[in-house]
């Protein structure tokens, strides 16, 4: 795919989730995802405080995050979904542990170096997102990072039941209304059975390395 066709796509993508976040309030529920909850106890056990979260979407990890005591800046390219979030954050009296900045991830993250003590990207890594742009992703994540950060992170497998069944796009990336639209059918350092993965910033070089998923 070339680089208008992929930004066509993430046009397309970026637009299908402001409409259905609008149409559908709170359509994930309240209760935290499974990964969240993994995270929260891999934050605390690093000691980390402020937490940079990708592809927040609604919020509901946000949220518990948050409630957990975290200090955290909520990112998603839907205003819509912030939005919603911003007002669930008021009722339940945590605005002041969270930030919603409207932010696609294909550009540079918005935040210095070494500026949050964590980072978590629960299936953001499986949007239409191309390898080269997902090894950016991961570059920003690790240069956001504090020297001893963690990036939590989740992916598609190859045993999931919609792998291999979408529209490919080219460079493992296809579009699969069946599951999720525009989610890629499989993500490229993505393991047959791991979903969650999880690495550390260990030293304080600026150089990006490709992060290594490992099961959680």
């Amino acid at each position: 795919m070339d680089d208008d066709g992929r930004r066509e796509l993430g046009d397309a993508q970026r637009a299908h989730w402001q409409e259905t976040y609008t149409a559908h309030p709170g359509m994930y529920g309240e209760q935290p995802s499974a990964p969240a909850r993994h995270a929260t106890e891999v934050f605390r056990a690093a000691g980390a405080r402020d937490v940079l979260e990708l592809g927040a979407g609604q919020g509901r990890d946000t949220l518990a995050l948050a409630h957990e005591g975290f200090t955290v800046r909520a990112t998603d390219f839907s205003a819509a979904a912030l939005e919603q979030l911003r007002a669930a954050a008021r009722a339940q009296g945590v605005e002041d542990r969270v930030t919603c900045v409207v932010h696609d991830v294909r550009p540079p993250l918005p935040l210095p170096d070494d500026s949050v003590d964590a980072v978590f990207a629960h299936m953001l890594l499986c949007m239409a997102l191309s390898t080269p742009e997902i090894h950016a992703v991961a570059a920003e994540v690790r240069r956001v990072l504090r020297p001893g950060g963690v990036f939590v992170h989740t992916v598609r497998h190859t045993g999931d039941a919609h792998c291999g069944t979408g529209t490919a796009h080219g460079d493992e990336t296809s579009t699969n209304t069946a599951a999720s639209p525009f989610t890629p059918s499989l993500a490229p350092w993505s393991t047959p059975s791991p979903t969650a993965g999880s690495w550390r910033r260990s030293t304080p070089s600026r150089r990006a390395t490709s992060p290594a998923a490992c099961g959680a």
